[in-house]
């Protein structure tokens, strides 16, 4: 049940009411503490930017504000430097990174992962945190538009699209190219 009188902060009276209640609402105070998934607004890039690189870090802010005992709000601030996922390996990756103003998602390591982070090598965590907004990873955009460049997987095939409306479409026994210059080792193909 939740109160509507202020007051009462963020404990209500039936929380005190048995030993059980009591009990419950100190480990939902302990649960409010953890942090897995946030949804986050993309404030500033370093690195990365579609470059074939590795990947960059962002600055993000957390979308969901702070709410206090007295249903009061306040903003979070900026988060500096969080890791950007990229899906790949060793060798190879799907380069899509963040832009400004992406909305995604940030997964918030359960330690201090700072040294992992700098040294990329098997360590004692950074510092005895636990769920810090500043041990997250920016996973990616979610809640954005409709896009003009992809890779698109579909039950028949695949088709590749980029920003300037050159597309190639992969069916069965047929691979479609369409563009405005065909080119091959850099030599224009006339097509009949």
């Amino acid at each position: 049940m939740e109160t509507t009188d202020s007051s009462y902060a963020q404990q209500d009276p039936e929380d005190s009411a048995t030993d059980f209640a009591e009990v419950q609402f100190q480990i939902n105070q302990t649960l409010s503490r953890v942090r897995t998934m946030v949804l986050v607004l993309v404030m500033a890039i370093t690195g990365g930017g579609g470059a074939v690189a590795a990947p960059g870090t962002v600055n993000v802010k957390p979308l969901v504000k702070l709410v206090d005992g007295n249903n009061n709000t306040s903003s979070h601030g900026i988060i500096q430097n969080v890791p950007v996922f990229r899906y790949g390996s060793a060798n190879g990756a799907v380069i899509c990174d963040p832009v400004v103003n992406d909305i995604g998602w940030m997964a918030v390591a359960d330690r201090d992962s700072s040294v992992v982070v700098k040294t990329k090598a098997e360590s004692q965590p950074g510092s005895r945190r636990k769920f810090d907004l500043a041990d997250g990873v920016y996973m990616g955009s979610i809640l954005s538009g409709e896009p003009i460049q992809y890779v698109q997987f579909t039950a028949t095939g695949i088709s590749i699209a980029d920003v300037n409306g050159n597309q190639i479409q992969m069916n069965p026994g047929i691979v479609n190219i369409i563009t405005g210059v065909f080119q091959v080792n850099g030599v224009p193909v006339t097509i009949p």
